[in-house]
């Protein structure tokens, strides 16, 4: 199985475990409002003296080569939510926009409370025909 697939939510046919590169960069996207709304902040302060110099526009800018690792990581996730047309951010809806995905699921009603764990894995194995059998 995938891992985009595994870690979609139950409702969506996954499993439900947090895709962490994902989690991330949704972290990130805070620190990438936090810019863009030019919040009072001192590191926004120092990130517009030091990066943005001049008042240039944050959603077109580039980093340097010679820019931290840091830096261009924190560029690359700006550049991930450019689509994301909110004004205010919260972590949780980051991470579910960046996990959107509009496939529908084959069955959800695996997951009920009367269900061993281990069966109704195996039965979401089964439907998505992944169980291995000779």
């Amino acid at each position: 199985m995938a891992w985009d697939f595994v870690s979609q939510s139950k409702k969506k046919g996954g499993l439900g475990i947090k895709n962490l590169d994902k989690w991330n960069a949704a972290c990130i996207a805070k620190l990438v409002w936090a810019i863009t709304m030019e919040k009072a902040s001192l590191w926004v302060q120092w990130v517009h003296g030091k990066y943005i110099k001049g008042g240039g526009e944050w959603w077109e800018y580039t980093p340097k080569e010679d820019s931290s690792w840091y830096w261009k990581k924190l560029n690359k996730v700006k550049d991930r939510f450019r689509g994301y047309p909110k004004d205010n951010y919260k972590v949780n809806e980051g991470y579910r926009w960046l996990m959107n995905t509009n496939t529908s699921p084959p069955c959800t009603k695996v997951w009920t409370r009367l269900i061993l764990p281990r069966h109704t894995f195996t039965a979401w194995l089964f439907l998505h025909q992944k169980l291995p059998v000779l």
